[in-house]
């Protein structure tokens, strides 16, 4: 059985960014065009893929459609006549995760809460983090999170000294607000990445330290979403 076929004998739909996918033996293909249309809107100008939280891998994507079939019947029963959310920061499908698609490739299990009545599955994937790549990632972050900051607040003392107007002073707002997105988007996968190396060591007090900061940052910096989410 291949992933179109596992998708409709279990009737699961996929979404990604608003766009539904219900199964069909077209489905995969359709999928990723979603992925990518929902990318666009997410991507922003001068930050890696990597270093956004809501831009998702079409790799991980691939790889975990690919992986759906293998997963017990009892699993899939709990997806069935529901929507996966592939946006869902807990399947891990984001280029910012730490999961890579060779980890996919081997193998994962989707956990789904009992008793959860949504449209939309609750699932949770369970699969090996790369805690490697995730420090080496959280490290970039906090570095261009530090360098958008500093962006952010000669924007800011730009736009209060300087005697601006008309298409200008639009182009400067437009910029600011690119960077604070920018800013915050870093100071999240920071505060992702670090969480998770601190939930692997609970007694690390310096690595429980970053965590904690890292949270802190990532909500003086939040900002507007960009990008959409379900109702």
């Amino acid at each position: 059985m291949n992933s179109d076929e596992c998708l409709m004998q279990y009737d699961i739909t996929t979404r990604a960014g608003h766009a539904e996918i219900p199964p069909s033996r077209e489905a995969s293909a359709s999928i990723l065009e979603a992925v990518e249309r929902s990318n666009r809107g997410a991507r922003l100008a001068g930050l890696p893929d990597e270093l956004n939280p809501v831009v998702i891998d079409p790799s991980k994507v691939q790889a975990f459609l690919s992986g759906l079939p293998k997963l017990s019947d009892e699993s899939l029963k709990k997806l069935r006549g529901r929507t996966l959310y592939l946006n869902d920061p807990a399947l891990l499908l984001h280029s910012a995760s730490p999961v890579t698609v060779d980890a996919l490739r081997s193998g994962f299990q989707l956990a789904v809460p009992e008793g959860a009545a949504s449209r939309i599955a609750p699932a949770h994937m369970i699969v090996p983090i790369d805690f490697t790549l995730a420090r080496e990632r959280a490290t970039s972050a906090k570095q261009m999170m530090e360098t958008f900051d500093d962006e952010v607040v000669s924007l800011e003392k730009k736009h209060r000294k300087e005697s601006i107007d008309g298409k200008e002073e639009a182009d400067l707002l437009k910029a600011l607000s690119n960077t604070r997105a920018k800013r915050y988007s870093t100071a999240t996968v920071w505060r992702d990445l670090t969480a998770a190396l601190a939930r692997k060591e609970p007694k690390n007090k310096a690595l429980q330290a970053e965590a904690q900061a890292a949270k802190k940052t990532a909500a003086r910096f939040i900002v507007a979403p960009w990008t959409g989410m379900p109702n």
